[in-house]
């Protein structure tokens, strides 16, 4: 099996270790970069994990810059990996904390998706580049998957999942109840449960003594600080890929199974992914549940490749960016989008 992993920035990197030290020795890990210096000296260090763990996985490198480029294709159809492990945005959530206290507020009602294009840039750039491949390679899509999942569907990128957000919900709330969880909820209601703030729908069933049971989700401790929690979307990534090529199928939870907007129970294996409908309900409730509480991410719908906002999310745009989008789709909408809120970021400093 050859994974590759783009993007190896701190959560690229901690995937990186741990998949160093779990990979087989007929497996192969390519990290790959913008910074060449970066790339090589997480190689270095992914090498000394797999042989110190005794995984014996075969671990490479190799520096990118633009997917677009005659070299990243030609290579990329030399190489042809199983999966890419996408973890690069255009500036990562943690530091997104640097708009005066006044401004506070108007992100905070906006949800996650007032950020998207620093997100889906880079993202729509690699499904040019793998959605040609034939096979298709799966692509793991870290950047808001609830959100970019259904974007890259909808530009052709058939093979597509995300990791983290509804699994890490599912792998507190079993920890912290020590029973198996049914759980289709998106990443707008980790944000908000973490957060303090009043959680948009989700659906969520229980097995207690036998039987599944409705039960509200609860915070079972507090949020780290800082990049801490990046460890948890580490696993996270590492058992979705896990069970995906898992020769006896696994049911897990996903964020953007197959392309579907939210998260949901999904049965992986071989290769293969299905999408579940939670015990007690449809899979039809799930994706309208999922559809409503993306407005709390600032997402009002996705349909024909477009991603719509909220009229809220709008205001927040216009507010911080001097500029409104009511919806983006072409890639280089997004580009564009991201230019301009680079410019206005970097004027915060």
């Amino acid at each position: 099996m050859h994974i590759m992993l783009y993007g190896p920035g701190d959560l690229g990197e901690r995937i990186c270790y741990l998949l160093a030290g779990r990979l087989r020795p007929q497996d192969r890990l390519t990290i790959a970069g913008r910074s060449c210096e970066r790339v090589d000296e997480i190689v270095q260090m992914a090498r000394m994990t797999s042989a110190g763990l005794g995984s014996g996985a075969r671990v490479e490198g190799w520096c990118i810059g633009d997917p677009a480029t005659p070299k990243a294709q030609q290579w990329m159809v030399g190489e042809q990996p199983d999966a890419v492990i996408f973890t690069a945005t255009r500036r990562t959530w943690w530091k997104l904390t640097e708009w005066p206290r006044t401004l506070s507020e108007t992100v905070r009602r906006a949800g996650f998706g007032l950020w998207l294009p620093l997100q889906a840039d880079l993202l729509l750039g690699w499904a040019e580049l793998l959605k040609r491949q034939q096979p298709q390679p799966w692509l793991l899509v870290g950047p808001h998957p609830d959100v970019t999942a259904p974007l890259l569907k909808q530009h052709g990128l058939d093979a597509v999942l995300g990791f983290g957000n509804v699994d890490e919900l599912v792998m507190a709330t079993e920890w912290e109840s020590g029973a198996a969880v049914n759980l289709a909820a998106h990443h707008s209601v980790e944000s908000a449960l973490f957060g303090q703030r009043p959680l948009p729908p989700y659906y969520l069933a229980v097995k207690q003594q036998g039987h599944w049971r409705g039960q509200d989700l609860r915070r079972p401790f507090a949020w780290p600080s800082g990049t801490r929690s990046h460890q948890w979307t580490a696993v996270s990534c590492v058992r979705t890929l896990e069970a995906l090529f898992s020769e006896s199928p696994r049911m897990l939870h996903v964020p953007g199974p197959l392309g579907w907007p939210g998260g949901y129970p999904a049965r992986l294996g071989r290769g293969q992914v299905e999408v579940l409908a939670p015990v007690g309900t449809t899979l039809e409730t799930a994706l309208r549940i999922n559809q409503e509480a993306a407005r709390c991410d600032g997402i009002d719908r996705i349909e024909e490749g477009r991603v719509w906002f909220t009229e809220c999310c709008q205001e927040a745009q216009e507010a911080l960016f001097g500029q409104r989008w009511t919806s983006l789709g072409d890639p280089r909408e997004w580009r564009q989008a991201a230019d301009v809120m680079e410019r206005r970021l970097a004027q915060t400093r």
